[in-house]
């Protein structure tokens, strides 16, 4: 069976975090502290919610854990309702969801976030055995070309809970 996909919710509203950890984690591993999901012994979080209180102070992080993966790594971001989304999507974040917090819109939307990382998992797996293959055939070293994961996308009917493994 495949290991459930870890969620890091970092928002500065309990009653929010909880709802949100509730509804995520009747599919999800669910973490809300950044200590626990920094700790070098736990894995990568697959997806990281925050705020922008939280994101003031951890947003570098989450970035830095963005480029690190090989594979898309969805980072949301929640906003007040008239808070400018255009700056927290050129800092990194793919997507942002606007308060009051809507857990199952929430829930869906990390549901297609994850197939995408998921098929970005595939694909960057296939590119780099492929790209290992010809250069094992020829022991020329190959430049690799790799698409802009960092347009954000919008939610679609194709959910599955079987994306992480």
């Amino acid at each position: 069976m495949a290991e459930p996909c870890r969620i890091l919710v970092l928002l500065s509203r309990p009653e929010e975090a909880r709802s949100l950890a509730l509804e995520l984690g009747r599919h999800y591993q669910v973490t809300t502290e950044l200590s626990s999901a920094a700790d070098a012994a736990s894995p990568a979080p697959d997806a990281v919610i925050c705020d922008t209180p939280l994101a003031a102070q951890v947003g570098t992080a989450v970035v830095a854990v963005k480029q690190a993966d090989p594979a898309f790594l969805p980072a949301l971001i929640v906003l007040e309702p008239d808070e400018p989304e255009r700056v927290w999507l050129a800092q990194g974040f793919d997507y942002f969801l606007r308060r009051p917090l809507d857990c199952g819109l929430a829930s869906t939307l990390v549901d297609a976030l994850l197939l995408v990382r998921a098929r970005s998992r595939d694909w960057a797996e296939t590119e780099e055995a492929r790209f290992r293959s010809l250069f094992n055939a020829t022991g020329t070293a190959t430049i690799a070309l790799l698409p802009s994961w960092s347009r954000p996308i919008r939610p679609s009917l194709w959910l599955t809970k079987s994306v992480c493994g």
